[in-house]
């Protein structure tokens, strides 16, 4: 009874705010054709581009060319094909058993999409198999992702034509099996290949690779395939603009005090080739201002003449340093 509370508490803090604002989990990106949204348990109404899309939400397409693109707020994407119905299950935390020796419950984002009828082009990035649990759910069989792009399809059975699934993975790869089935054998797709089932409580059939002419074939099919989202816009912080770029931040040597002499400490005082480069460059220095000086100071005179001044052979030398006493 104590741990029910608890689950019921910890539930409340964890939805109690998007309960409360109703915040949508996803938006509408893109959408051509007869597109509609019914909001759980609602009648359906028409779609709009950047309409929100919310948990419990169903959504279906027209006949061909229509297409939906749902970009969702933690940057999955769903890509409805014509002639197809999906539902946004579950798009939030939720209370799962997780571990292998000792199950316990823990808070996992979730996300469950039941696609009825149709074809669907997903797109999941950054996901956190620790953390995260991401399922496209047919009648018949699960697609469990792993980070990927994937399709899914499902067409139900007409006649004594069977069900027919599939499950086509093009990057990353998928976790697929069947439902109905007591101990359902898990295959992973991978990607540049597929597998699918037919027919209800049968097992997924084992992947098979995509022909060459067929890993591009979604971009036709799903009028180029994922739409990706606009970039943001360019901060002040990126190369070329706030003062980032070489030459324009003080980063180029001789600007910004990294030259040696000029902005500090020298960086390569402790290498003895460099040590006897500086001591050079003092020596020149030293003779430099030294000639400078006796030409432009006036020859001295004493009694028997005028004192020659010293030539560039007799220059003085620097001062040695002062002997330890």
């Amino acid at each position: 009874m104590i741990s029910n509370w608890r689950h019921a508490f910890l539930c409340l803090a964890c939805w109690g705010p998007a309960l409360l604002l109703a915040e949508p989990v996803g938006s509408v990106f893109d959408l051509t054709g007869d597109v509609k949204i019914a909001p759980g348990g609602g009648a359906p109404a028409p779609a709009a581009k950047s309409g929100g899309v919310n948990e419990g939400d169903r959504i279906t397409t027209g006949d061909k060319p229509s297409f939906v693109q749902i970009n969702f707020n933690d940057n999955s994407i769903v890509k409805l094909g014509p002639n197809s119905d999906l539902t946004v299950t579950t798009k939030s935390p939720k209370l799962k058993k997780t571990g292998v020796l000792f199950k316990k419950e823990k808070l996992i984002n979730t996300t469950e999409l039941d696609l009825a009828v149709g074809d669907a082009l997903i797109q999941v990035e950054g996901f956190k198999k620790k953390s995260s649990s991401f399922e496209v759910r047919t009648p018949t069989a699960v697609a469990g992702v792993r980070g990927t792009l994937f399709r899914r399809q499902f067409t139900p059975p007409v006649a004594e034509a069977p069900a027919q699934d599939a499950c086509t993975c093009y990057r990353g790869r998928v976790e697929y099996y069947a439902r109905d089935v007591e101990r359902p054998k898990v295959e992973i797709v991978r990607q540049g290949s597929e597998s699918g089932t037919q027919g209800q409580g049968n097992d997924v059939r084992p992947p098979a690779p995509l022909p060459p002419e067929r890993r591009e074939e979604y971009r036709e099919q799903f009028d180029g395939g994922i739409t990706p989202p606009p970039a943001p816009p360019p901060g002040g912080g990126g190369r070329g603009e706030g003062g980032r770029e070489p030459g324009e931040g003080g980063r180029e040597p001789g600007e910004g005090g990294r030259e040696p002499g000029e902005g500090g400490p020298e960086r390569g005082a402790e290498n003895p080739m460099r040590r006897e480069q500086i001591r050079q460059d003092i020596n020149r220095d030293f003779i430099e201002d030294a000639r400078r000086e006796t030409t432009n100071q006036a020859a001295p005179t004493i009694q028997g003449g005028p004192v020659p001044l010293p030539g560039a052979g007799e220059l003085p030398r620097p001062p040695e340093p002062p002997a330890n006493p």
